[in-house]
C-alpha cells in the first residue's frame, strides 16, 4: 500500500492466466479448423482499508462503512403462483466497502412467521449500489404477506419492508364455480317453486 494512500477503502483485482504449450507460444489452445481459441484466467478481488491518521497521535480508528437500502420489493403486488421473487438494492454511502449479511422474514396476515431466508456475505463497494435477489416458495399460499429485510454490516442493522398478495388461480376458479353452482341451484329452486310440475 502506498504511504500517501488516502483513508478509506482501496481495491485491486489480481488475475492469473495459464499458458498452454503450443508451437507458437501464444498462450492458447487453438483449433485452426474450428476457429476456437481457449484461454483460462482466474481472478480475485482484493479489499483493503487504510486507517485515518494525524501527525500527533498516529493512526486513529478505521473508516466505518455506511449504507442505506434503496429499495426492497417484489416484482408484482399480486401473484397467482406460489413462487415469489424479492429484490433488495443497497447503496454504499461510505468511504470503504461494506460486507452485508441479509435476512428476509415473511409473515402472514396474522403475524405468524411463515418463511425466512438468509444470504451469505456480499460486498458493496463505495459510491455504488448492488442488488441481492431472493426467491421464496411454498406449496400452499393464500392471502396477504409481509416481508421484512434486515441488512447487517459493521454492527449496524438497517431494515425495509414490502407487502404482496398470493391468490392462486385454482382457488379463484374453484370459488367462481362454487358461486355459479350455488346461484344455479337457487335459480332452479325458485323456478320450480314458481312453475310446479
Amino acid at each position: 500500500m502506498p504511504r500517501d494512500a488516502k483513508p478509506g477503502g482501496h481495491y485491486a483485482a489480481l488475475f492469473a492466466s495459464g499458458q498452454a504449450i503450443t508451437d507458437k507460444g501464444t498462450g492458447s489452445i487453438s483449433d485452426p479448423a474450428s476457429g476456437v481459441d481457449i484461454r483460462t484466467r482466474l481472478g480475485v478481488l482484493l479489499l483493503a482499508n487504510v486507517r485515518a491518521s494525524d501527525n500527533d497521535t498516529g493512526f486513529t480508528d478505521t473508516i466505518q462503512p455506511s449504507g442505506r437500502i434503496v429499495s426492497f420489493s417484489s416484482s408484482r403486488r399480486v401473484y397467482s403462483d406460489t413462487t415469489i421473487p424479492l429484490s433488495i438494492v443497497v447503496e454504499n454511502t461510505g468511504q470503504t466497502h461494506l460486507t452485508a449479511n441479509t435476512t428476509v422474514t415473511i409473515t402472514n396476515l396474522s403475524g405468524k412467521i411463515v418463511g425466512r431466508m438468509q444470504s451469505s456475505d456480499w460486498h458493496v463497494l463505495p459510491d455504488s449500489v448492488r442488488e441481492k435477489r431472493f426467491t421464496w416458495s411454498r406449496s400452499v399460499l393464500f392471502g396477504k404477506y409481509y416481508a421484512v429485510a434486515e441488512v447487517a454490516f459493521a454492527g449496524k442493522i438497517i431494515t425495509a419492508s414490502t407487502t404482496f398478495w398470493v391468490i392462486p388461480m385454482n382457488i379463484v376458479v374453484a370459488v367462481i364455480i362454487a358461486i355459479a353452482l350455488f346461484w344455479f341451484m337457487w335459480w332452479l329452486r325458485q323456478w320450480r317453486a314458481k312453475y310446479p310440475t
